[in-house]
């Protein structure tokens, strides 16, 4: 039996602090592609080179150049199993925030 599997393969960038893969988004993969094929274009035409992503596993933010972009094999990685976003962090004011302006 011979079981035919093709590999899958996506761009991305690695996280400048957890080292996760990050899948970029379509637009982001149609500057990688517009900026390789006029790299012979005078700079102040191109567009920019730095984007920022979030991770999913650790769900930091960081800049990112266009350079960075690498090619993974697999499915990208949507989310760690637990994590939680940055914001499920921040403490409710409740009421709070209006007694200390009274």
């Amino acid at each position: 039996m011979t079981q035919n599997t093709e590999r899958q393969y996506y761009r991305g960038v690695c996280c400048l602090h957890c080292k996760a893969p990050i899948a970029i988004s379509p637009l982001v993969a149609g500057i990688e592609a517009e900026f390789k094929a006029s790299e012979a274009a005078p700079p102040q035409h191109q567009k920019c080179q730095v984007f920022h992503l979030r991770c999913s596993a650790c769900g930091k933010e960081k800049p990112y150049k266009i350079g960075e972009i690498l090619e993974f094999e697999r499915e990208p990685v949507t989310g760690a199993p637990g994590a939680e976003p940055a914001s499920a962090y921040l403490r409710p004011q409740g009421d709070r925030a209006r007694a200390a302006n009274l």
